[in-house]
């Protein structure tokens, strides 16, 4: 017999259809990803719904905002019928991405096939919260290098990127103004810290410093609530002293001291200082008044309150005559101070010219062919007492020849 083979075409009838899903990390590892992040995994799940297997199933990709891609496209391979398959790529999200959910186009390639889907992102927020103190706690006028520690959380959901911190203040900040740290995870805290001044002529109250917390995506301010607490303030109001003169030893001088300021000096000690000409006076034959002469413990000094303070001084021998700058130093605590007050004054004191000098540098004044020429009391003094003996010598010879 004969023996024939016929070719027959048989339609297949079956469909295809997919869904295209992502996912942050890897299907064992997602994560959250935020603005202004890098190199980051992003996972495509292709799901084939239909009832026959998809080969060579690919996806080409177009970089749009919220995300760059690193390459332009990923295989998969088969997607059986019912089943699923995932090629992981990397992308970079914009820095000015907004937190959100967004539609990405995608192009799916299977058999000769191509169809543009879009696939769901979702880009996370952070959830960035300041807290600050200052040290020391309780803050007064002329407290320099006040530290203001301040305290960042990430508590969001997802990192935050490129953090600086910047602050703002009613007073001068003598450190940097701004830090940046860079990336921010979740729950980690971050400490930094500023420095600022409180200047001696700030009015006691409440002040704000401001923090701004800037990063990928976002931005955050935080107002803090700074107190500035009463300060006495030390004043010299009289010096007291009889006249000074070059040489003079164990003269008092009496400086009264007032609190013009608004809180209660405790504990207030004097330190009288020095100069080349005046000094603190040491009895000769109890040298060890050195150690505690220029020191005065006043007590406490409340508002609009005065005290004296007296010390015995010495005046150089050598000493010319004229106005001498002498410092003193007030110390003193208040309540809620951490460490003692410093305040640094100075005061004036006139040497007057001794008797002697005076006789030398005073005197009368004649004009002599127009030009004037002082004839000191010391050289009248002088002539007059030669005078006066010629005058008596004269008298005396005149009586022997009678």
């Amino acid at each position: 017999g004969v023996k024939q083979t016929v070719n027959m075409t048989i339609p297949i009838n079956g469909y295809t259809n997919f869904s295209v899903s992502t996912v942050w990390g890897s299907l064992s590892s997602p994560i959250t990803v935020s603005a202004g992040e890098t190199q980051v995994p992003l996972t495509f799940i292709v799901r084939n719904l239909g009832d026959v297997n998809a080969l060579n199933v690919s996806l080409s990709f177009n970089s749009e905002y919220p995300i760059s891609f690193t390459q332009k496209s990923g295989y998969i391979g088969i997607v059986p019928a019912g089943e699923y398959n995932y090629v992981t790529v990397n992308v970079n999200v914009y820095p000015n991405a907004t937190p959100g959910i967004y539609y990405i186009p995608v192009t799916l390639h299977y058999f000769q096939t191509k169809e543009t889907t879009y696939a769901e992102i979702v880009i996370y927020s952070p959830n960035i919260t300041l807290n600050a103190f200052t040290i020391p706690p309780q803050l007064f006028p002329g407290y320099y290098d006040v530290e203001v520690k301040a305290i960042i959380i990430n508590y969001g959901s997802s990192l935050a990127n490129n953090v600086t911190v910047s602050l703002s203040s009613p007073f001068p900040i003598v450190s940097q103004n701004q830090f940046t740290l860079g990336a921010l995870p979740q729950g980690v805290p971050s400490n930094i810290s500023f420095l600022i001044n409180i200047p001696n002529t700030t009015s006691p109250g409440y002040y704000y410093i401001n923090f701004t917390v800037k990063y990928d995506g976002g931005k955050y301010t935080k107002p803090i609530k700074i107190e500035v607490y009463p300060k006495a303030n030390l004043q010299i109001v009289g010096v007291y002293y009889t006249s000074l003169n070059s040489g003079a030893s164990n003269v008092p001088i009496t400086i009264t001291i007032k609190n013009v300021g608004n809180a209660t000096a405790k504990n207030v000690k004097a330190i009288l200082g020095s100069n080349n000409v005046i000094y603190p006076y040491v009895s000769s034959s109890n040298p060890l008044m050195a150690l505690t002469a220029s020191e005065v413990f006043l007590g406490d000094i409340p508002p609009g309150e005065e005290v004296n303070i007296t010390y015995d001084i010495e005046v150089s021998s050598g000493a010319s005559s004229g106005n001498y700058t002498l410092p003193i130093t007030l110390i003193w605590n208040q309540t809620g101070g951490l460490f003692p007050f410093v305040q640094n004054d100075k005061f004036s004191i006139q040497v007057s010219p001794s008797p002697f000098s005076s006789l030398v540098t005073q005197g009368i004044t004649v004009e002599i062919n127009g030009k004037g020429y002082t004839i000191s009391w010391l050289a009248v003094i002088v002539f007059v007492i030669i005078i006066v003996l010629i005058v008596v010598i004269a008298g005396l010879r005149s009586r022997r020849r009678k």
